[in-house]
């Protein structure tokens, strides 16, 4: 078992001390003073219970063995820098890509405009897009899939363990066809459209929860013919009549 006093702060101080030959030049790289490292490698040869150095006359020469004990806390380093990256990296930090997680309407402005702004900052950062609905954003974020979100917030505004910041409002509205028999006005009264056949987002996208909100409101359930998993499909069946 390695004995407690032989920490990796005084390791690196060794192989500092080896590598410079100069107790002021290991003092000035390790942000130390002099009388510090003296008693940081002193301490280290006690733990070792072996001579790491001698001495000739104010100077302190290390010996073999301290030689090899600096390679191979070097060696060590190197060892543990690589084994935190890697653990950082497994759990979504530190790597050189950014997994995002998005609504699909948001494809159509903000998300160009956000990865051109990472990209001005960190050109060397690769951006990983996955699309889907909120409850799917959410699991994805859950499971560490995705490192951020780009999502529509719950009425109170906040999500119980995670840090949310409001980039914009958006309102909802109500779109038919042009060629609809009663096509939609500026101000939309729901009772208008009880015989109505709708088209919407399905279970667990933003949408999706606000019309469900707003019929509720108007005291009936749509005729809903139709569930889609995007936006875009779903314009385009309000715009063929296939739904308001």
């Amino acid at each position: 078992m390695i004995s407690e006093e032989i920490t990796l702060r005084k390791l690196q101080t060794l192989a500092a001390f080896v590598a410079t030959g100069s107790l002021s030049r290991t003092a000035e790289r390790m942000q130390m003073s002099t009388v510090s490292v003296h008693r940081a490698l002193h301490s280290l040869e006690d733990a070792m219970r072996c001579a790491l150095f001698r001495h000739e006359g104010r100077r302190l020469i290390a010996l073999p063995a301290a030689l090899a004990l600096a390679e191979a806390a070097e060696d060590a380093e190197r060892t543990l820098e690589s084994g935190i990256r890697k653990a950082r990296e497994k759990a979504g930090f530190g790597a050189a890509q950014l997994k995002i997680g998005a609504m699909y309407s948001l494809t159509v402005e903000l998300i160009p405009r956000l990865v051109m702004g990472v990209k001005l900052r960190r050109p060397e950062l690769a951006i990983e897009l996955q699309l889907g609905s909120n409850i799917q954003l959410l699991d994805k974020l859950h499971t560490q899939t995705v490192d951020a979100l780009l999502m529509s917030l719950p009425d109170e505004g906040s999500l119980p363990g995670l840090l949310a910041v409001p980039l914009f409002e958006d309102q909802l509205y109500l779109a038919s066809s042009l060629h609809s028999p009663e096509p939609a006005s500026a101000l939309a009264d729901l009772a208008n459209y009880h015989h109505e056949k709708f088209v919407a987002l399905s279970d667990g996208f933003a949408t999706s929860r606000d019309f469900q909100r707003l019929f509720s409101h108007a005291g009936y359930q749509p005729d809903v013919v139709m569930r889609v998993d995007d936006i875009f499909s779903l314009m385009n069946l309000g715009g063929s009549r296939g739904g308001p």
